[in-house]
């Protein structure tokens, strides 16, 4: 699951920072960089073109997070199986 460094929420539109690897909700880090040029964690110059798009699909709730944890687990543990 992804937590934006800004507002500590689950991001709807989830991008990361390139320089520091932190994820951010797209629509707040674009309002930090205008104003501020600068990661709002790191303090490192940051610029619209440092911001990359988060493909993967975050887990939104707790029960859609132990289905995966619980699917993932059974196929790693099949493949000990003899």
């Amino acid at each position: 699951m992804f937590f934006c460094a800004i507002s500590g929420e689950v991001p709807t539109d989830p991008v990361v920072a390139q320089p520091s690897g932190h994820v951010y909700e797209r629509r707040l880090i674009e309002k930090y960089i205008a104003e501020n040029g600068a990661d709002p964690i790191t303090g490192g110059k940051l610029e619209l073109s440092d911001i990359i798009t988060v493909k993967a699909k975050a887990v939104a709730d707790a029960s859609s997070a132990m289905v995966l944890f619980t699917t993932l687990n059974s196929a790693i543990l099949g493949t000990f199986s003899c």
